[in-house]
């Protein structure tokens, strides 16, 4: 409609040069190739991301297995609650760092205590979290700090056989996180993009004329 109707025809000339010109140079356009790149490059970025998500239930089995000295069992059961819930704190605030969704749902950090994940007194020490934009703003990573405090200065767990598969599985736990974070803050770049489009925008354009 703007070919036929807007533009002069002076200008008319001058595009279905373009289009004939672009024509010309289809058969040298590795449009597949750049399509079935691109796409790669996406999925295998997404299933990436998606495979480094950490599980808890490796910390928590662990924490299962370290022997409770007769009499202890409600101290011991509360200590391995709040490791546990330490290590969901710390995948809820790295989420909430890249999703949308979950930001909405708890935009301050009074929503993230009537989750029943943290106590005022923790969430004072962790800081606002609202530096979702900037990388390396936030403490999301203190809990998993205060799971290796709690399971250092524990007796039967730091005593326990083990305590150096918990500490080392806590540590991966983190890693894991953050290797999801830096998908979110590195993300692909933007000149692959418009290459595709460009490239998809000409193959289609060079046809317009029959």
């Amino acid at each position: 409609v703007v070919y036929r109707f807007a533009l002069p025809e002076k200008y008319q000339i001058h595009l279905e040069s373009l289009i004939k010109y672009c024509h010309t140079q289809n058969a040298g356009l590795p449009l597949t190739f750049l399509l079935g790149f691109y796409v790669s490059l996406v999925v295998s970025r997404w299933w990436s991301q998606y495979s480094s998500l950490p599980w808890p239930d490796t910390i928590a089995t662990f924490l299962r297995a370290v022997k409770m000295k007769e009499g202890g069992e409600e101290e011991a059961r509360i200590t391995r609650r709040t490791i546990v819930r330490y290590c969901l704190l710390a995948y809820l605030l790295c989420v909430r760092r890249l999703s949308i969704k979950l930001r909405k749902k708890l935009p301050t950090m009074r929503e993230v205590i009537q989750t029943g994940l943290i106590t005022e007194a923790e969430a004072e020490r962790i800081g606002e979290e609202d530096s979702v934009r900037q990388h390396g703003g936030s403490n999301w990573w203190m809990p998993l700090l205060w799971s290796t405090e709690i399971a250092e200065h524990d007796a039967n767990i730091s005593s326990a056989a083990v305590y150096g598969f918990l500490q080392m599985n806590i540590a991966e736990y983190r890693q894991k996180l953050t290797d999801v974070l830096t998908y979110g803050h590195v993300p692909i770049p933007l000149v692959y993009s418009q290459v595709v489009h460009l490239a998809v925008y000409f193959y289609f354009w060079s046809f317009s004329d029959q």
